[in-house]
């Protein structure tokens, strides 16, 4: 619970706890934590059971709240109970830039974790009523083996899902692409198209593309390609995703991160 550390010193005196704030006197600390195991260094021994913060920073460390600085009847008291404090995480191994993109401008399947065609195509409809007109849908992660139907979309059910939006869903692994009818018309591929060495474009019993473009045959739709169609993201977009990466990091409690 939060408390204000005056309101906690006096209940501590009369043996309750409360729940509100109470009283107020000078001081300078925004919140302080209690009763806790402070390990400055994790691994070392505990040093501390209380710490004070001003601004965000750690201005005190003490045995108790009375030894983590001054404060008012605004500074908050969170009651550990116990619990240990280390500092922030720092992360090793990352893949950050990409999973910053991933996760905020497209549709990252590896964790939207769909279970059908139906939940694919639900993702798709909500992601095309949320961004722009004419604004390329993209996707990434998806796997047939992980859908009830053991398939994946074709061109026509992303046609319903977005109607005239061009709309690219790539595999684990990208060895295959599902692109919709404007996606596949960006990149001028259609039934007259010779599937490439080291690849194959699905059809149906008419001769059409389906819209699975496995390997070589994602042509002008595989973003690596020097002629590709598929727009990048903006220099704009890429900081907003880097931007909200980095808050997610924090909810976490990693404040430093090694990209790989």
């Amino acid at each position: 619970d939060n408390i204000s550390r005056f309101a906690y010193i006096q209940s501590m005196k009369a043996g309750v706890t409360p729940g509100v704030t109470a009283g107020a006197r000078s001081g300078v600390v925004d919140t302080i934590l209690a009763n806790g195991r402070i390990r400055p260094v994790p691994g070392e021994e505990i040093v501390a059971g209380a710490i004070g913060i001003r601004d965000g920073s750690v201005v005190a460390l003490g045995a108790g709240p009375d030894d983590a600085g001054e404060a008012d009847s605004r500074t908050v008291l969170y009651d550990l109970r116990g619990r240990t404090i280390i500092p922030a995480f720092i992360e090793s191994h990352t893949h950050f830039h990409r999973g910053s993109v991933m996760s905020h401008l497209f549709l990252d399947f590896e964790a939207l974790a769909p279970t059908s065609v139906e939940d694919v195509l639900g993702h798709v409809a909500v992601r095309a009523a949320a961004i722009p007109a004419g604004a390329w849908i993209q996707g990434d992660s998806l796997s047939a083996a992980r859908l009830a139907q053991r398939r994946l979309p074709d061109r026509r059910e992303l046609d319903r899902a977005a109607p005239g939006r061009p709309v690219l869903l790539r595999g684990i692994g990208k060895h295959v692409a599902i692109a919709s009818s404007a996606a596949l018309a960006a990149a001028d591929i259609t039934r007259d198209t010779q599937d490439p060495p080291g690849g194959r474009i699905e059809r149906d019993a008419t001769g059409e593309p389906t819209g699975l473009l496995h390997e070589r045959a994602k042509l002008r739709l595989d973003s690596s390609r020097a002629d590709t169609v598929v727009p990048a993201p903006s220099r704009d977009d890429r900081l907003a995703a880097l931007r909200a990466g980095f808050r997610n990091l924090h909810r976490q409690g990693v404040t430093a991160i090694h990209e790989m």
